[in-house]
């Protein structure tokens, strides 16, 4: 070659190098520590990326780990069951959640992420083809469909967290799904463009400011001191910048009590004004509590037993413990069985879920034959007799699968009818109940955690011969997941506690099982005011003590980790690390159940007060031709024709064939003011994933204004062959919105199959305190 074309070729190259320089700078980026760094970006809404402002959403970045652990976490903007999205790596496996609000996530876990060199690594939801996936250094590793975006939230962006040990450079955050295909990852910086709602180069190499320059605002600041190094592409001089902000300081803004785990909990007292009087009586343990992630350190418990929550609920998944059939693993109840021991705490043993080799359905976890978890909580309970006496105190037969099974693959159904409990849940309920009585009938027997008022379920239960199978319902109380009011007091909705125990109670006794009473052993509050999550946790303790039939509380949850970039914020207590917590976060919430708990240690069934529920209506609706006995369709807008033959009660009833629909007509009925729904259906279909009926209320105004008001969670109305006389009793209340005064009762089908409704009630619902 040409010695002059030598020369010039160098003199390029040398110009490219200087401008690169001079364009952009030293390339750093940030180094965490795994213990307490990160970087706090705050929130000016512009990274709130959902499916109102965007077509998509991408993260990535480049990044270098030194080893595999739990949480790396390397973006978030997150909270669970409200909205967001997070981007982390789980022991080397590449991993991308989201909140609809509902829990969405993309995992790859065939090949783990390469540890101490750089990886560029991406995520994305397409919006307009519905397809998640995941990329490792630029090639597609995951495919997920029927992706929607995060819902809207005002929430803090973090990268890196507590857990998180590496280095992150180049992240970058866009509104589009930015790959369609398999592309070649940067080579080069960023230039933000409209897209582009987040863009850290991290390239200031000191300080405690990292700039976004997408243009967006988003600076982050650098938290406890993690470290300026030498970037991916190359430039830079490593060394360490010591932040100024400290760790106790939270980003969300809750009002929160820091200190190291070894604070003797001996010398403190707190009083708090305005709670007073005390009582004794029968329910001796009314406070309990679940924990995050179902650890509970010692140093944990002594701050539960500081505030006399003495009660826990521990989860045993029986997928974990006993992964081969008579394979048993017990390494995790062992440490909290000696912990509540050591505090003198007692434990409710909350059994859910399956292992593979038991199910006779691999999609359907309560598919197992009952016998087979009757034999695992018996030698759960010898285990547990044997390791520590005395501690376990009762056992709960599932948690809220029964109440939310739901199974993508299946058509029709979706796996709901494992929410009836005719065909699974009521002969698992009875064969666990046995077993648990013949080891010890001392040991209480609960019913599952009705969840997302699924309340009929109870009802079911009944129907299907299950009283005297339970020594206790179960219910869980959440608002804020189902875009209900988060007041628990409120007098516009059904959600309103009060109203909502005394239904639930209410069915009890409808179903001649007057002395069972209730548990609810999960509630709680996300809100970030932690004073009026206070208030509303306050309120759900004074309306069970006053009530008289709610004989424990369990809050959810007591511990949560990761603190402070992305805790649970429905906790007592924040800290690190759940398992092995180096410092603790107390939050008000705590401090309000240490006074309440000292003023109210016990509670007294035969001192119930009146406790405020909605307003009945002043009279029953008189429904026409209810059970068809007219021998005609009159009063029914939608029928296909009478039925002599198949009936509930009398002569007659309504039949449709599947898919179409059941409908009566239109009755008046007083705006604001409680009802219950009451009827009977029959199916016939092929089994029980041929055919889903579900119910509604058409609501209008004066013959207008029509809209359709669900029940809440009345999945699974499948073939009734499994209930007595193979009819189904359908029972719901319902609160006649203010802006509307006509109703009418529809049954609504799907799938292939026949069904018929009989004897259509619609009832003024007065529920006055139990007797």
């Amino acid at each position: 070659m040409n010695k002059k074309i030598l020369i010039f070729l160098f003199l390029i190259m040398t110009i490219i190098v200087i401008l690169s320089s001079f364009i952009l700078g030293d390339d750093y980026a940030i180094e965490f520590d795994g213990v307490k760094t990160y970087i706090d970006f705050g929130d000016n809404g512009t990274l709130d990326i959902n499916s109102t402002n965007a077509t998509g959403l991408t993260v990535e970045a480049w990044i270098k780990l030194p080893e595999y652990l739990p949480d790396q976490m390397i973006f978030s903007r997150y909270s669970w069951a409200v909205g967001g999205y997070i981007f982390f790596v789980y022991n080397g496996n590449l991993c991308f959640q989201w909140a609809t609000p509902g829990y969405m996530n993309m995992t790859y876990d065939t090949t783990k992420i390469s540890t101490g060199i750089w990886t560029h690594i991406a995520a994305q939801i397409d919006n307009n083809t519905g397809e998640g996936r995941l990329y490792i250094d630029g090639k597609l590793k995951l495919t997920k469909k029927g992706c929607s975006m995060p819902a809207g939230a005002k929430l803090n962006a973090q990268c890196g967290s507590v857990f998180t040990k590496g280095v992150i450079d180049e992240l970058r955050v866009s509104n589009i799904a930015r790959y369609t295909s398999e592309f070649t990852p940067p080579t080069v910086q960023f230039i933000p463009d409209t897209n582009t709602k987040g863009l850290w180069h991290f390239s200031e190499g000191s300080g405690v400011v990292t700039k976004d320059v997408s243009g967006n605002n988003n600076d982050g600041k650098l938290i406890n001191g993690p470290l300026w190094v030498k970037g991916y592409y190359g430039t830079g001089t490593e060394k360490s910048v010591v932040s100024t902000v400290s760790q106790k300081q939270n980003y969300r803004g809750e009002d929160v009590v820091v200190y190291d785990f070894d604070t003797k909990l001996s010398s403190e007292i707190f009083v708090m004004k305005g709670i007073k009087g005390s009582t004794t009586g029968q329910f001796r343990q009314p406070y309990g509590l679940c924990s995050g992630g179902d650890k509970f350190p010692l140093s944990a418990c002594k701050l539960y037993s500081s505030a006399n929550l003495n009660s826990y609920r521990v989860g045993v998944n029986w997928r974990e413990y006993e992964p081969q059939d008579d394979k048993f693993n017990w390494t995790s109840i062992d440490p909290i069985l000696d912990n509540a021991k050591s505090v003198g705490a007692v434990i409710s043993l909350l059994f859910l879920g399956s292992p593979d080799w038991a199910r006779k359905n691999k999609d359907k976890v309560l598919s197992y034959p009952p016998e087979e978890a009757g034999e695992f909580i018996t030698e759960l309970l010898k285990h547990c007799e044997s390791h520590q006496k005395g501690v376990v105190v009762a056992v709960e037969v599932e948690n809220e699968y029964p109440t939310g099974a739901w199974v993508d693959s299946i058509p029709v159904t979706h796996g709901t009818d494992q929410r009836d409990p005719s065909w699974y849940y009521a002969d698992i309920l009875k064969t666990v109940y046995m077993a648990v009585k013949r080891f010890n009938p001392e040991i209480l027997v609960i019913m599952d955690g009705i969840w997302a008022a699924a309340y009929h379920h109870l009802d079911e239960l009944y129907q299907l011969g299950c009283k005297g199978y339970f020594d206790r319902t179960n219910l869980h109380y959440y608002v804020e997941d189902y875009n209900q009011p988060e007041n628990p007091d409120t007098m516009e909705n059904i959600s309103n506690f009060p109203t909502t125990i005394r239904y639930y109670q209410y069915l009890v006794e409808q179903n001649n099982d007057d002395n069972c009473y209730l548990w609810i052993t999960e509630f709680g509050w996300r809100v970030a005011d932690q004073y009026k999550k206070s208030s509303y946790i306050k309120s759900v303790l004074d309306i069970s003590r006053k009530s008289g039939f709610v004989e424990k509380t369990f809050i959810y949850s007591g511990l949560s980790g990761a603190y402070p970039t992305h805790h649970d914020r429905i906790a007592l207590i924040y800290t690190d690390r759940e398992a092995n917590p180096s410092f603790f976060a107390l939050t008000p919430p705590y401090y309000m159940y240490k006074n309440y708990t000292q003023q109210y240690p016990t509670w007294d069934p035969n001192s119930a007060e009146k406790i405020p529920v909605l307003s009945a209506a002043s009279e029953d609706v008189k429904v026409i031709n209810p059970g068809f006995e007219s021998g005609d369709t009159s009063a029914w807008d939608i029928v296909e024709s009478v039925d002599s033959n198949i009936k509930h009660t009398g002569n007659y009833s309504g039949r449709q064939n599947a898919p179409n629909k059941i409908r009566s007509k239109f009755y008046r009925v007083e705006p604001s003011k409680l009802y219950e729904i009451i009827c009977y259906i029959k199916i016939d279909a092929k089994d029980s994933d041929s055919c889903l009926v579900r119910p509604y209320i058409v609501e209008q105004f004066d013959g207008e204004s029509t809209s359709w008001w669900e029940p809440p969670n009345y999945w699974g109305i499948v073939d009734t062959r499994n209930y007595p006389g193979t009819w189904r009793r359908i029972r719901f209340m319902y609160l006649v919105p203010k802006n509307k005064n006509e109703i009418a009762v529809e049954f609504s089908s799907d799938g292939t199959g026949t069904f018929w409704i009989d004897d259509l009630q619609i009832k003024s619902l007065k529920l006055p305190n139990p007797k």
